[in-house]
């Protein structure tokens, strides 16, 4: 490119020295008249050339900066690290009491009273998380939490040294995400590895029911709580478009004691309407539960029909920049069988004595577990204060029939439950990165059981019942930071 322009520059001059160059120049026409013709300067017109071939000879120069350039930031953005995280603390004042009645027949109740239990509680909570861009298609995602995630961990700030609350078994931070994305295209995505599986209303519904308790709440206690949202598995994304996605899950607890108990699930969700007012996200989920709880001295065989159904709705509707409504609805069932070594209470002749009816070794126990959870949590925002309220209300319902095989003898027992709870929030907010403010929440359980026998394809009157309440109420402060 270099001898290029230096050429045309060295004839320009030898151009300029020659004097015919330049002036007017006698020629003649097609008749063969002679004319004076001007002619514009050698020099001039050689300057123009020069001046054009520089000019795109720089254009091409700069258009290969461009590309080294864009080369270059294609290299480097194919590997880039992400950090950020989050950090909670909250101390406050708990207050717990409740009752429980007992009834052992028509005519006898007993009611003991649990007093009011009130004390100073200090909770922290935090994430770290770090991302590895390798190319636009693949990522590697990790998130360490404090040991017991969003459940949060207790300080203990008077009568105790470091050691008890920060000991090698719960002090360490743990890893609940590991997880690698790999993008095919601009549709579809694929993860696989511990995955952050977000909490929904039905989500919340399944970690209800297996926390052992059928506990239905959506703050007091939820999916992120009990699970730290970490599942082992796989995830299939596909974004169709701008205002739909559907996301398919299949993945097992990576926290539970018995792995093997209670095996696999799957998590069909999707998000409809992303970018509008409105937005709904429906799911549905199944976990397959192969076997109950390994006790040996129970014997258990394997289940049947054992699959934990759950079906939610999540609505968001955002009227305008202050003011959001989030909606939440979601039910499930799950229907257990299972021969058991176990014995049967209840007495042929006292009803009221609960003694074991025969022996332990031909009992069939059938469970239908069937519940509904429902959740609104409306928010306002304006200037540096926001204000948020959540509440949740579920319904739950388990029926066991334990049978005898042998004989015609069987106990019916029926647990009924109704939860509720609700949190308060008022935060200031600094930035965009920290906020803090008091809170209050309160939860509260009513659960009920009626216990009946039927003897000899007889039944009888009810048993014995019992039934509980209980309330948990707190309110302090919560601080809140994200970098």
């Amino acid at each position: 490119m270099k001898t290029r322009i230096n050429f045309l520059r060295k004839f320009a001059v030898m151009a300029v020295a020659v004097p015919f160059l330049a002036g007017n120049v006698q020629a003649q026409n097609e008749e063969g008249v002679t004319q004076e013709i001007d002619v514009a300067p050698v020099k001039t017109i050689i300057d123009t050339v020069i001046i054009r071939e520089i000019v795109r000879d720089t254009v091409i120069v700069n258009e290969i900066v461009v590309i080294r350039d864009t080369v270059k930031a294609e290299a480097e953005r194919r590997f880039n690290t992400r950090f950020g995280g989050d950090i909670t603390l909250r101390p406050y004042y708990g207050i717990m009491w409740g009752r429980t009645e007992q009834r052992i027949d028509d005519f006898s109740t007993t009611t003991n009273y649990n007093d009011p239990v009130g004390r100073f509680l200090t909770e922290y909570g935090w994430n770290f998380r770090v991302g590895f861009d390798f190319t636009d298609k693949g990522s590697f995602d990790l998130r360490f939490s404090n040991p017991d995630g969003y459940q949060l961990n207790r300080l203990v700030l008077r009568e105790a040294s470091a050691k008890e609350w920060a000991t090698l078994e719960d002090g360490l931070p743990i890893l609940p995400n590991a997880y690698f994305t790999w993008r095919i295209n601009d549709v579809f995505s694929f993860k696989g590895g511990l995955l952050e599986i977000l909490g929904s209303t039905a989500l919340d519904f399944v970690a209800g029911y297996e926390r052992g308790e059928m506990e239905l709440y959506t703050n007091y206690q939820n999916w992120g709580t009990l699970y730290n949202n970490s599942q082992a598995g796989v995830r299939f994304e596909f974004d169709i478009s701008d205002r739909f996605a559907l996301n398919f899950t299949g993945a097992f607890p990576t926290n539970e004691k018995n792995i093997g108990d209670n095996d696999f699930r799957l998590i069909l969700d999707a998000d409809i309407g992303r970018t509008g007012i409105l937005t709904l996200s429906p799911m549905v989920h199944s976990r397959i539960k192969h076997r109950n709880f390994n006790d040996q001295s129970q014997n258990d065989d394997r289940l049947r029909n054992s699959v934990l159904w759950a079906y939610g709705l999540d609505t968001k509707l955002a009227i305008n920049e202050s003011v959001n409504i989030d909606l939440g609805t979601a039910m499930g069932h799950i229907t257990e069988e299972r021969n058991q070594k176990s014995e049967i209470w209840g007495n042929r002749r006292h009803p009221g004595s609960f003694e074991p009816i025969f022996s332990p070794e031909d009992a069939l126990r059938k469970s239908l577990v069937s519940g509904v959870l429902v959740r609104i949590a409306p928010s306002f925002s304006f200037v540096v204060n926001q204000l948020a309220f959540s509440y949740g209300l579920g319904f739950s319902r388990d029926r066991t029939i334990d049978e005898a095989i042998r004989v015609s003898d069987r106990v019916v027992a029926a647990n009924l439950g109704t939860y509720s709870d609700f949190l308060g929030e008022w935060n200031f907010r600094l930035n965009e990165y920290v906020k803090f403010g008091p809170f209050l929440s309160w939860a509260a359980d009513i659960t009920g059981s009626r216990i009946r026998s039927e003897i000899d394809g007889r039944r009888d009157d009810i048993e014995g019942g019992t039934k509980n309440i209980n309330n948990d109420i707190n309110f302090g402060l919560r601080f809140f930071a994200r970098f």
